[in-house]
């Protein structure tokens, strides 16, 4: 379960997004929350992509697809060997639902 808690805050850390950048001073509010909503569409779908890799069993794809922070905080060898142990053994995906953006 702690090797599963790990991979989850690797995938999480994985997002290749930048936040959004503040709105220009004097520049209308009204377009900030679809810029808000297009930025979490663009970091789950390349969350998803990611988790993609993960699940076709590519972890050394995964690993160089990953951002920065992640590959300073785990070497590609390192990852291999982990991610291989841990999700081979529960078999091939059957399902994944997003519960939230957040």
């Amino acid at each position: 379960m702690k090797r599963l808690a790990l991979l989850c805050c690797l995938v999480w850390a994985s997002c290749k997004t930048s936040p959004p950048a503040a709105p220009a001073v004097g520049s209308a509010s009204a377009s900030a929350p679809s810029d808000s909503i297009a930025s979490e569409r663009l970091a789950q779908g390349a969350a998803e992509a990611w988790l993609a890799l993960v699940d076709n069993g590519k972890s050394a794809a995964s690993w160089s697809e990953a951002a920065s922070p992640f590959k300073k905080a785990v070497d590609e060898p390192t990852w291999v060997k982990q991610l291989d142990a841990v999700r081979s053994p529960l078999g091939g995906l059957k399902s994944r639902v997003v519960k939230s953006r957040k």
